[in-house]
């Protein structure tokens, strides 16, 4: 065989072999170009811009302070309890006859003594007339007598005088301390109201039953003025002499702002920013309030009439930027600069940057 068919055949026969063995490359697949799928368009929530009123209100809480309250008690034990002369709820005038114990009858005893004293003191008023009618009659009888004799007739009328007065100014005296010790067993036996106001309670007595020393028979609280007292950080916002409407059980009471010089308290000084008492009298007192009692006043902190606004969530920053984003006439998301007021719940005022009715993106 010649020798180029040789090598032809060698050359085919190892083709062969490499084939059969998986060791030349298997033919590249033929890329193709991917499927471009549509991207659909962001969707925005927007709100138009508002045109309203802004009202920015807190509500401030004030507790209902009686100026004077009083537990009123009788002061001695183991005396029977006679009468109670009002109930709870009643208006009382300072100096009203209010409890009593039994008095068995020592107001008899009182009016016999000031019978006597009058007696007395009527006895000692005649003493002197008389007194003055007998030195006329002694200047005239004597008018001849000598100076000694004057003197000595005199003197003995003096002395006489002095006498009666001296026994019947005595028993006088007796009398008024017998009066004055009858007097204190009465005031013990009874209570009077120490100021006008209203009573808010009364011990229930049953049958023979005996007093007990400094036990509470009764509350008064001093009603003439209805004070409320509010504990609040916009107490700058509180004028004096300013009316203004308290809400006690769905009810609105009308209420002015009184300062602690008007009410006779003690003035404490005031920080701004910081909690501080603010004082409201109604203008008609109101005898129904119990002692803790609480009212609840609206306070305007601010008001915007006929202005822009916004939800809050519309409102974003870049820095300490207020901005709010809007949609494109592409469809793509742009923002604005905005200058913002006041914010009431939901609510912000905007005083530039907008106009009435244009659409905003909200969060």
């Amino acid at each position: 065989m010649p020798k180029k068919y040789r090598l032809m055949l060698c050359i085919l026969s190892l083709s062969l072999l490499l084939s059969g063995c998986s060791l030349l490359p298997e033919e590249e697949e033929i890329k193709t170009a991917p499927i471009l799928r549509t991207v659909p368009p962001l969707a925005f929530r927007e709100e138009a811009v508002q045109r309203g009123d802004m009202i920015k209100t807190v509500r401030v809480s004030c507790k209902y302070v009686p100026v004077q309250t009083k537990g009123l008690s009788f002061p001695i034990s183991g005396v029977y309890f006679d009468k109670m002369f009002v109930q709870v709820g009643d208006y009382v005038q300072e100096g009203q006859l209010l409890a009593q114990l039994d008095l068995g009858d020592l107001e008899t005893q009182i009016e016999s003594i000031e019978r006597t004293m009058e007696e007395l003191q009527m006895r000692i008023d005649y003493l002197g007339e008389q007194y003055l009618l007998k030195k006329k009659r002694c200047e005239i009888l004597y008018e001849n007598s000598t100076d000694e004799e004057r003197l000595e007739a005199f003197s003995a009328l003096e002395a006489d005088f002095a006498k009666r007065e001296t026994e019947y100014g005595d028993q006088l005296y007796i009398q008024k301390l017998k009066l004055e010790a009858l007097n204190k067993k009465l005031q013990d036996r009874q209570i009077f109201a120490p100021f006008s106001g209203t009573v808010t309670y009364t011990k229930k007595f049953s049958d023979g039953e005996k007093s007990s020393a400094r036990s509470s028979v009764m509350t008064l609280i001093d009603s003439t003025m209805t004070l409320f007292r509010a504990e609040t950080k916009y107490w700058d916002y509180f004028e004096n002499g300013e009316v203004c409407m308290i809400e006690v059980d769905d009810e609105y009471l009308e209420a002015v702002v009184t300062d602690e010089e008007t009410l006779g308290i003690e003035k404490k000084e005031k920080i701004a920013d910081k909690i501080a008492p603010v004082y409201l009298v109604l203008s008609e007192p109101n005898f129904q309030l119990e002692d803790g009692d609480y009212g609840y006043y609206t306070l305007v902190l601010d008001e915007r009439y006929d202005v822009l606004h916004v939800s809050k969530d519309a409102i974003s920053y870049a820095g300490e930027q207020p901005i709010v984003y809007y949609v494109r006439p592409d469809g793509m998301k742009a923002f604005k600069t905005v200058e913002i007021g006041i914010t009431v719940d939901d609510r912000i005022e905007i005083i530039s940057g907008l106009e009435e009715g244009e659409q905003i993106i909200i969060n």
